[in-house]
């Protein structure tokens, strides 16, 4: 049974698969439900060759519980093309960086076993730890 705090759905062709940069993109959830104000989120994209990209998320499972569900998954799609894409920053990798090398990454530092403060806050700062340890 997959675990509720684990999504790990990367093609075959990607894992091995050199990454072309990172974008980091801070889209829309839709409203907050008692204001007029975007809910948004932060999550991380690996770009790949042929307009491809491995998403890598860190959310809520639930409202109520803190521990997040860390998600890596393929698609067809670069993140400036998704429904809900805000904004973006690009960087550059310094090093050479496959899918499979990252997940590795994320794994070694705990990464996938983050904890959101209470009120759901943590996206942010999940995200810039990664971008540390990748670049």
């Amino acid at each position: 049974m997959e675990s509720q705090y684990l999504r790990i759905a990367i093609s075959d062709r990607d894992w091995d698969e050199l990454v072309e940069g990172i974008t980091i993109v801070v889209h829309t959830e839709g409203r907050w439900e008692t204001s007029e104000l975007s809910n948004n989120h932060v999550t991380q994209y690996l770009l790949l060759p042929n307009s491809r990209s491995v998403q890598l998320n860190e959310r809520h499972v639930d409202q109520d519980d803190i521990n997040g569900r860390f998600e890596m998954v393929s698609r067809d799609y670069r993140p400036d093309s998704s429904r809900s894409y805000i904004t973006g920053f690009h960087i550059t990798t310094i090093m050479r960086l496959t899918v499979r090398m990252v997940y590795g990454a994320i794994r070694r530092s705990s990464l996938n076993d983050f904890c959101f403060a209470n009120g759901g806050m943590g996206c942010r700062y999940w995200q810039y730890d990664l971008r540390n340890d990748l670049v």
